[in-house]
């Protein structure tokens, strides 16, 4: 069950330091959900990717270093972070990209061969 807030009092928590997500699961809706909300009453928009600090930079190289697939690093690293970000971050730092251990074998097969 979703809660709908006055405009007046939307308009105070979003121009508040509250995350998105965190509105959304306040009022039970999804995150573009309360971004439209706010479209149309016509108040400014708001960053909506996450934010890289280096603490979460180090995070992602450890969970990646650990084996852990994009889906699973990212709930970790915050509930503004989805796997496509995790991706996209990994790339961009440079971490080596996570293959399994079957397609490492076939790798190594035709190589061999």
């Amino acid at each position: 069950m979703s809660i709908q807030p006055s405009p007046q009092a939307f308009a105070r928590v979003w121009c508040s330091s509250i995350p998105i997500a965190a509105l959304a699961e306040r009022y039970g809706v999804s995150v573009p959900a309360v971004s439209q909300r706010a479209k149309r009453q016509g108040l400014s928009s708001r960053q909506t990717r996450p934010r890289w600090s280096r603490e979460r930079d180090e995070a992602l190289a450890r969970l990646r270093e650990a084996g852990l697939t994009a889906s699973e690093i990212a709930p970790r690293l915050g509930p503004d972070v989805t796997r496509g970000a995790v991706l996209g971050r990994a790339w961009r730092l440079g971490l080596a990209t996570r293959v399994d251990e079957a397609s490492r074998q076939l790798s190594l097969q035709r190589v061999a061969a």
